[in-house]
């Protein structure tokens, strides 16, 4: 078993990012950009890590499951970026959370169905 709290097991780790809005948005005017509706890309955001230690559920409402620790982070500058290799890793990683999400989908559904025979 690896990182455990309060004797729950803490199986994945998330990210709330803050000062993303109005604040974030100050840092962006040095590098203005017209944006049409439907563009899609990338920005690169400088942060540092504001708190860490924060845990919620892995699994949504199984509050007696593992966990997943959070950490906040407070987003400081950003820019646009065009980079073909970013772009091939952003599609890996939205390819790995969508079969996270099927897998996760799976799971709850049989825990449905498990409900369903008791």
């Amino acid at each position: 078993m690896g990182l455990v709290h309060k004797g729950r097991e803490v199986t994945g780790y998330g990210i709330k990012v803050t000062n993303a809005g109005d604040g974030l948005s100050k840092s962006m005017k040095i590098t203005p950009r017209e944006l049409q509706m439907g563009d899609r890309g990338m920005i690169v955001i400088e942060y540092v890590v504001a708190n860490a230690g924060d845990y919620e559920p892995a699994i949504k409402a199984d509050y007696f499951g593992p966990l997943k620790e959070i950490m906040k982070l407070k987003a400081e500058a950003a820019f646009f970026l065009d980079d073909k290799r970013v772009a091939a890793q952003m599609d890996k990683h939205k390819a790995a959370l969508a079969k996270e999400r099927e897998i996760e989908g799976q799971q709850s559904l049989e825990d449905d169905m498990d409900k369903d025979e008791e």
